[in-house]
C-alpha cells in the first residue's frame, strides 16, 4: 500500500503557488519593461523640441536679443519733434538715470545667461550649474527691460519734463524703445523654452546634456553670423550715409532680407558701391541659414522614421 504525506503535499501546494506567483510576477516586471521601453521609444518624438529645438533657439536667439539690447542702452527713447519739422531733424531727449541703469543691470543678467548657456553647450560648465544661471539671467533681464518700458510708458508725458516736448505731436518713441520691448519679449521666452528643457531632463525625458547634432550647430552658427554681418553693416552704413545707426540697423535688415521699401538709400558714391556686396554676402548668409533649416527637418525626418521601424507591432 502506498503511502500518503500530507505534510509533502502541502509544501509541494506551496511550492507551486510559489512558482506560479513567481511566473506572475516574472511576467509583470516584463510587462512593466515593456511599457518603459516604448515610453522611451515615445520620449525622442514627445520631447524632442524640449530637448533639441529649444537650446537650439534660445543659442541662437538669446546673443540676437543681447544686440538688440545693447542697442537700447546706448541709443535715447525719445524724440524731440519741433513744430514745423520733419523726421529728419528729431532731436533726441536725455534718458532718466534710474532708465539708464535698469537697461545697464538687464544687459549683465542677459550676458551671464548667454554666457552660462554657450559654455553648457561646449561641456565646459555642467548642465545643473548652467541651466539655472541662463534661466535665471534670462527671465530677470526680461523682467527688468518689461518693467523699465512699462514704466515709462506709465509716466505723464513718457517722463518728459521739458514744457515744449511734452505735447503729443511735439516727442515720439524712438527705435530703441522697441528694441527694448523686442528683447524683453525673447528674453522672456526663452527663459521659459530653458524652463521646459530643464524640467524634461529632471524627469529624465533625456540625458542632462546639450546633445546638438552638426547641423543644428551650424545652423545656430549661421544665424548668429547673419545677424553679426547685418549689425556691423549696418555700422559702416551709418558713417558712410551719415544716418543715425538704429536707421541703418532698419536699412539693413530691409535690404539683406530681400524687402526692400526704398525709404530710406545710399545716396553717397562709396554707400552706393558697398551697397552691391553687402547685399550679396548677407543674401548668401541668408541661403546657408535656409538650407541648415532644410537639413534639420530632412534629419527630423530620418529620426521619426527610423523610431517607427525599431518600435514593436502590436
Amino acid at each position: 500500500m502506498s503511502s500518503t504525506n500530507p505534510e509533502g503535499d502541502v509544501e509541494k501546494q506551496k511550492d507551486g503557488t510559489d512558482t506560479s506567483e513567481d511566473s506572475d510576477n516574472h511576467y509583470s516586471k516584463d510587462g512593466d519593461s515593456s511599457d518603459d521601453d516604448e515610453e522611451e521609444r515615445k520620449d525622442p518624438g514627445v520631447w524632442w523640441f524640449a530637448s533639441t529645438m529649444c537650446p537650439l533657439l534660445a543659442g541662437t536667439f538669446g546673443p540676437i536679443a543681447t544686440g538688440f539690447s545693447i542697442c537700447a542702452l546706448v541709443y535715447r527713447w525719445r524724440d524731440y519733434v519741433p513744430t514745423g519739422t520733419g523726421e529728419n531733424e528729431l532731436k533726441p531727449i536725455p534718458d532718466p538715470h534710474w532708465l539708464d541703469a535698469i537697461n545697464a543691470i538687464s544687459l549683465v543678467f542677459a550676458v551671464i545667461g548667454n554666457l552660462a548657456l554657450l559654455l553648457c553647450m561646449s561641456h565646459r560648465l555642467r548642465f545643473q550649474i548652467a541651466q539655472p544661471i541662463t534661466i535665471i539671467g534670462f527671465f530677470t533681464a526680461g523682467v527688468l527691460l518689461v518693467a523699465d518700458t512699462v514704466a515709462l510708458r506709465a509716466l505723464p508725458a513718457n517722463g518728459i519734463t521739458e514744457p515744449l516736448a511734452r505735447s503729443g505731436a511735439n516727442h515720439t518713441l524712438t527705435s530703441a524703445f522697441y528694441y527694448a520691448t523686442f528683447a524683453a519679449g525673447n528674453y522672456i521666452l526663452i527663459g521659459l523654452l530653458m524652463c521646459l528643457t530643464a524640467y524634461g531632463a529632471h524627469k529624465g525625458h533625456y540625458p542632462k546634456d546639450f546633445s546638438l547634432t552638426p547641423s543644428q550647430r551650424t545652423m545656430m552658427l549661421q544665424t548668429m553670423s547673419f545677424v553679426t554681418y547685418l549689425l556691423l553693416g549696418a555700422l559702416v552704413f551709418s558713417v558712410v550715409e551719415d544716418w543715425r545707426y538704429l536707421d541703418a540697423v532698419y536699412w539693413a535688415d530691409v535690404t539683406l532680407l530681400t524687402i526692400g521699401f526704398g525709404d530710406i538709400s545710399p545716396q553717397t558714391n562709396v554707400g552706393k558701391g558697398l551697397l552691391f556686396p553687402f547685399a550679396i554676402g548677407g543674401v548668401l548668409i541668408v541661403g546657408l541659414v535656409v538650407g541648415s533649416i532644410r537639413s534639420l527637418v530632412l534629419e527630423r525626418g530620418e529620426e521619426k522614421l527610423a523610431a517607427r521601424i525599431v518600435a514593436p507591432r502590436a
